[in-house]
């Protein structure tokens, strides 16, 4: 095993292992893995990553602390073009933001990282916001207005059309989430964001979306979805974790908007094809 090669090599206490000698093999170990899956060797690699419960006195810590563009190399590289299975995915999601935090809220943490590889980190927190939503209205009963919206974005999501999401919980509705993952009921254990107590109810949510030019609200119930182009100073933000939600419910404030009724996924399809040019129907 790798911690057992570093040991033998009298590098595996302390400051050796943080030392250059050990942190140069540890960023070639990174490039191999890089190179692909396949067999054990990404088992061996997460065998060098510290400890889930990142304990203050796990040495790994100081190989992989100042690593992250090495440690994404590894562990993204070998999906820039394929997807890994389901399991496989969340690993690796799980690993990353618990070394470096997620690069929504930490954007710092992950500059050095190359932008191919943060757009394969981006696609997966996109599908896993998505799902996150998702297991929330599910658990709770509250999806049957969601239906017909899931199945449409869905189609963006599986085009690639949709670069980032963030979903922002009511008051209801995250302590929902935050249930389901202390009973460890929650596949997805992604960030999100909290409307701040208003004229809602409390199981209502948001998922914000970027498609293209587009920065999108969709509500999970009642609410309309609302379009705002970049070039409009009143678009939402994604990524913050309050949000108030008379401001994102002001329909003053967008470039185009639409009420769930009638043939709204043509008028809303069209609407982004013709802005953007991507068409999912």
């Amino acid at each position: 095993m790798p911690l057992e090669i570093f040991e033998a090599a009298g590098l595996k206490r302390g400051v050796l292992l943080g030392g250059g000698f050990a942190f140069n093999a540890f960023v070639e170990m990174c490039r191999e893995i890089s190179k692909g899956h396949a067999a054990d060797r990404l088992e061996r690699f997460f065998s060098m990553l510290p400890d889930p419960a990142f304990t203050t006195d796990d040495d790994r810590k100081l190989l992989c602390v100042n690593a992250v563009s090495h440690v994404a190399k590894a562990l993204l590289t070998p999906y820039l073009q394929t997807e890994p299975d389901e399991a496989t995915k969340l690993r690796i999601i799980d690993a990353l933001i618990r070394l470096y935090g997620d690069p929504r809220l930490h954007p710092g943490t992950w500059a050095n990282v190359d932008q191919d590889l943060l757009g394969v980190m981006y696609r997966w927190l996109t599908e896993e916001s998505f799902e996150l939503l998702m297991e929330v209205l599910n658990s709770s009963n509250q999806s049957v207005q969601w239906k017909t919206r899931e199945k449409f974005w869905r189609r963006y999501i599986k085009k690639g059309f949709i670069k980032e999401a963030w979903v922002a919980f009511g008051p209801d509705a995250k302590r929902q989430a935050e249930k389901l993952i202390r009973s460890q009921k929650l596949r997805s254990k992604g960030s999100f964001g909290v409307l701040q107590q208003s004229q809602i109810q409390g199981h209502h949510s948001v998922l914000f979306m970027r498609i293209g030019d587009l920065t999108i609200s969709e509500w999970t119930h009642d609410g309309k979805v609302r379009f705002y182009r970049s070039n409009n100073k009143s678009k939402p933000t994604l990524y913050r974790l309050r949000y108030d939600p008379e401001v994102i419910r002001r329909d003053g404030n967008t470039d185009h908007l639409k009420v769930h009724l009638g043939y709204w996924e043509q008028d809303v399809a069209s609407y982004i094809r013709d802005v953007t040019g991507l068409r999912a129907l």
